[in-house]
């Protein structure tokens, strides 16, 4: 464990520099450092490392009298230590906001620096690495699949067929980082699939079945795909961690890479490894790699790749790039049944892992990420018990809020370190927004060094996942990134509403009926396999249901975090049905006493919420 202790005479509070230090503090952090305001013999130099386009030469020649200096391998930090404390805060404060430019050719030429102090190395000269690059099972990478004269004539195609540099009507082509059109069927992002019901008239491009072909002369697919998404990328640009939609597309999935190299990184359980697709080269997805791995790429304009066959990495920038993924439409795949509603798929309950990784999916964080504005307006409050946990824990300690949602519990208390993350990206962009440290990430698999926070919240998450297995992972998880001694709270809904002879608030509100229909059946009529829908403000039935969220919809919503009072009347209304586990009484305690290395200090019933506090042991 390293301990860091953060320079902080300098800080103005809320200013640009001050936002950015904390980002870099978070991420130190998040690699197992615990921050104090202390000077010690040591220094962490956040955006000191090679993929800021540092070198060990370029430090040496602005750093003097240091007893070692430490560059991680794919960090990005360095670690200083000096003789004396004396020395150590000397040149935290010459190099604390020092702007190094790089005298290499790289897009991420200038690296702001921002200095922490570091206690008790213990002999460590680097951190724990947790990702690398190898083979994902089941992915085959072919390089130089075409030549450089069929990578021109496809480029040329492509940027003449760009619906923006056309200046089309095209803001669903803009996504977030990148730019996206499509031939054969629309992609509809919000449900990770197509309407099959809806191909486009006019086929495949001449320039596209000719490839097509050149695959299936190679015998890389048996049967011709029907749709294709192009991709544009600029210099920073990425796209999400997903799995191709498997009950819309078949098994066969490629991707053709055009224009400058990236690098993917792949996704499973804790394992993370990162594969350079290189211009001209061909990635095809099948068996685990294509249903069981996570596939994205992070937004950034510098990657580091292997620059030799021993471990060793170079940065490389990343230019303007294309891909063509080429899918095939499941020949019995109905699509969705659409009414009014936005998201109201019929869903059954999840027969394996992918099943319900997808089932979560669509029916929690899509959701989220479509209502995150209007949920973030309607739960701004604290639970007053929440907020009594945080406030028991001693000062400067590590508080990891995983589900933080709009991050209504990260400003509780401002003496303590608390991070927090969530799976919807819009509801941490809103946090981002508010000023608070969090990051993007799913709850069963955090990537959080071991025992390196002091205490957790969870709260209103874990009835989310959709299986007994993927609920105990959970709290697995929990449990790992916490110090023996800390203490977690987590809070489910109940499926008992009514306790003790109390109602909760849940079936005590009556809120307006805003007229939409579902044409999905009701609890009582619903087979046990389909996932029902639950009518709110009534009793719960059973425990797997869908549960609407009505909001209405503007043409033009304006920024995040809008008042409700500022939505009109007239508005469509939109609902969206988000998948729930209701725990009974019991069931949580179960839960958390069959993962062992806790124990329970308290459970209790909390407004229609079962909640428990656990303390770690071991």
């Amino acid at each position: 464990m390293f301990h860091c202790y953060t320079f902080v005479q300098i800080m103005v509070p809320g200013n640009k520099f001050s936002r950015k230090y904390s980002r870099a503090k978070a991420k130190i952090i998040k690699e197992g450092f615990v921050c104090s305001d202390n000077a010690t013999k040591h220094l962490v130099i956040s955006n000191a490392g090679v993929g800021n386009g540092v070198r060990r030469h370029h430090l040496e020649e602005i750093i003097s009298d240091f007893e070692s200096l430490q560059m991680p391998t794919r960090k990005s930090y360095a670690i200083v230590s000096f003789r004396d404390e004396k020395t150590a805060e000397k040149v935290a404060a010459e190099l604390q906001g020092y702007v190094h430019r790089s005298d290499e050719n790289l897009a991420a030429a200038a690296a702001t620096f921002y200095v922490h102090f570091v206690q008790d190395l213990n002999g460590k000269s680097e951190v724990e690495i947790t990702s690398c690059f190898g083979r994902v099972p089941g992915l085959e990478i072919i390089e130089d699949f075409i030549s450089i004269s069929e990578e021109l004539k496809l480029l040329n195609f492509l940027k003449a067929e760009n619906p923006v540099s056309r200046q089309r009507v095209c803001g669903e082509n803009i996504l977030k980082n990148r730019q996206v059109w499509h031939y054969g069927y629309e992609f509809r992002y919000k449900y990770s699939d197509v309407d099959p019901t809806k191909p486009f008239p006019n086929g495949l491009p001449s320039v596209l079945t000719d490839l097509i072909q050149k695959m299936k002369n190679q015998e890389l697919i048996m049967n011709d795909p029907n749709q294709i998404t192009i991709n544009k990328y600029e210099p920073g640009h990425g796209i999400p961690p997903h799995i191709d939609n498997p009950e819309a597309f078949d098994e066969d999935l490629l991707s053709i890479s055009l224009g400058t190299q990236t690098t993917m990184d792949f996704r499973k359980d804790n394992r993370h490894i990162k594969v350079v697709l290189r211009p001209r080269s061909l990635i095809s997805f099948k068996g685990e790699s294509r249903y069981n791995w996570t596939h994205g790429i992070t937004p950034r304009k510098v990657d580091l790749i292997p620059s030799d066959g021993e471990g060793n990495l170079t940065p490389a920038n990343r230019g303007e790039r294309y891909s063509i993924t080429f899918r095939r439409v499941r020949d019995d795949y109905k699509g969705p049944n659409f009414s009014e509603t936005l998201i109201d798929s019929v869903a059954s309950q999840p027969a394996n892992e992918t099943e319900a990784g997808h089932l979560e999916d669509v029916h929690v964080r899509q959701v989220y990420n479509e209502i995150a504005s209007h949920f973030t307006a309607t739960r701004e409050k604290p639970w007053p018990k929440v907020v009594s946990f945080i406030q028991s824990l001693q000062p400067r300690y590590i508080v990891l809020d995983v589900g933080c949602g709009s991050g209504r519990y990260l400003g509780v208390r401002s003496d303590v370190n608390m991070v927090g993350c969530d799976k919807s990206e819009n509801l941490i962009d809103i946090c981002k927004e508010k000023g608070h440290e969090v990051f993007v990430c799913d709850g069963l698999t955090l990537p959080v060094k071991s025992c390196s926070v002091d205490a957790c919240i969870c709260i209103a998450v874990i009835h989310h996942y959709s299986t007994v297995e993927r609920r105990t992972r959970a709290i697995v998880e929990l449990l790992r990134v916490t110090k023996p001694g800390g203490k977690i709270l987590v809070s489910v809904w109940a499926m008992e509403q009514e306790y003790k002879s109390v109602k909760s608030k849940y079936l005590k509100q009556i809120t307006e009926n805003l007229g939409s229909e579902t044409r999905l059946k009701s609890e009582s009529e619903t087979p046990r396999e389909v996932i029902p829908i639950h009518k709110n403000r009534t009793p719960f039935r059973q425990q797997d249901v869908l549960v609407p969220w009505h909001k209405r919809l503007t043409n033009d919503p304006g920024s995040r975090g809008q008042p409700v009072n500022a939505v009109q009347r007239d508005e469509t209304p939109k609902t969206f049905h988000r998948f729930y586990h209701v725990f009974k009484k019991g069931e949580l305690d179960d839960l958390c006493r069959d993962v062992g290395d806790a124990e329970i200090a308290e459970s209790y019933y909390d407004e229609g919420n079962w909640c428990i506090i656990l303390k770690k042991i071991g």
